[in-house]
């Protein structure tokens, strides 16, 4: 592109201003050592004993074009970050939603129901969805613990039974408010840990 430049301000007899270019700078003859810059390029037409000669004037902008490129790499993980956050942010408030609309729902059926059967079922469903909610607080707590390097984890046996049963319990609270879609759950193994 310098060439280029250099053939055009001849052609034209006019100069250019600040080419930013970068270039191959060998430190010895032997062309062994050298060193990648980043550089602006000027070039003015001079006469001198009646020929046109054109001088270049480089600076070396490397350190700038470098912090340059860093901080475009910065302002690229910031806003990634934010699209992380956003998405993160609407992911939890769906997964709060589920289990407060299930709350709320079977609050509403509990006045209406007609037998001890049919009430004990939604405190539990409701008592299943309030537990859902603390485990998510819980979960949104950790997830700061483990940015800041702070979680300490703990490993124990799970029950899947009980895991499904309340999954069941979510879904099918949340859909039955809204539909006739009925879950159904059938443990395949007991005391599945």
């Amino acid at each position: 592109p310098v060439r280029a430049a250099i053939q055009k301000a001849f052609d034209s007899n006019t100069g250019f201003q600040e080419m930013e270019v970068s270039m191959r700078l060998y430190l010895s003859n032997e062309k062994k050592d050298y060193r990648d810059v980043f550089v602006t390029v000027s070039g003015n037409i001079v006469e001198v004993d009646e020929n046109r000669h054109i001088l270049l004037t480089i600076n070396d902008i490397t350190t700038r074009h470098e912090m340059h490129l860093k901080l475009e790499e910065e302002k690229l993980r910031a806003e990634e970050s934010d699209r992380l956050k956003t998405a993160f942010l609407a992911n939890i408030s769906h997964e709060v939603r589920t289990p407060l609309n299930a709350i709320t729902g079977f609050s509403s059926l509990l006045e209406t129901a007609s037998t001890d059967e049919e009430r004990k079922e939604y405190i539990k469903i409701i008592q299943t969805n309030n537990d859902q909610l603390l485990r998510l607080m819980s979960d949104i707590i950790d997830l700061a613990k483990l940015e800041s390097g702070t979680m300490k984890f703990s490993y124990s046996d799970v029950n899947l039974n009980q895991i499904f049963y309340n999954l069941k319990n979510i879904f099918q609270s949340t859909l039955a408010i809204n539909s006739n879609i009925q879950f159904t759950f059938k443990p395949a193994l007991n005391n599945c840990y």
